[in-house]
């Protein structure tokens, strides 16, 4: 069954809605916003630089590389932004650029990460449902076709007919 809002959208023919991912960078980056101002109320004590993750965790599987890179970029500045409205000392005033280019680093080996998973999970799906051998779809593939086919028929009050190819060569005299 397809559904419109499937978050893991791990399947080949179904991209992630226009709608959906407009949601989950505005919330993602409310959330990191959110963040950096706890960091600048709370100056040094409490660093939420790890809560950002979850953010960038969900826009990097939906949105894919570009956009967890692009949003990496964006946490990084802000939380270097952060640290200088914090109004913290530091020895040398090369250290929250460098802080921020580490949190960066980190940021994108997440997003390589969670980027090439998805490219895994995506694989195996795939395989799973082709034969080895000849490439062709498998019993699996049959069965969810099939049920796909017979929602979309109760869902829009069809008939499902099933024909097989030698049946009806045979029925219109083409055997």
């Amino acid at each position: 069954m397809r559904r419109p809002f499937d978050i893991l959208a791990l399947r080949q023919n179904i991209e992630v809605s226009l709608p959906l991912r407009i949601s989950v960078w505005l919330i993602s980056v409310l959330v990191a916003i959110g963040l950096g101002f706890l960091r600048v109320l709370t100056g040094a004590e409490y660093a939420f630089v790890s809560a950002v993750i979850l953010p960038l965790l969900v826009v990097a599987w939906i949105g894919g590389r570009r956009e967890g890179m692009f949003f990496s970029a964006l946490a990084s500045l802000m939380w270097t932004a952060a640290d200088l409205l914090a109004g913290l000392s530091f020895s040398a005033t090369w250290i929250p650029i460098l802080n921020g280019l580490t949190r960066f680093a980190v940021y994108i080996l997440i997003v390589c990460l969670i980027a090439a998973l998805r490219e895994m999970l995506q694989r195996e799906q795939r395989l799973a449902r082709r034969d080895a051998l000849t490439g062709l779809l498998n019993r699996r593939a049959f069965f969810e076709i099939g049920q796909e086919e017979t929602e979309r028929a109760r869902r829009y009050g069809h008939a499902l007919g099933i024909e097989s190819p030698r049946v009806s060569r045979r029925l219109v005299g083409l055997s």
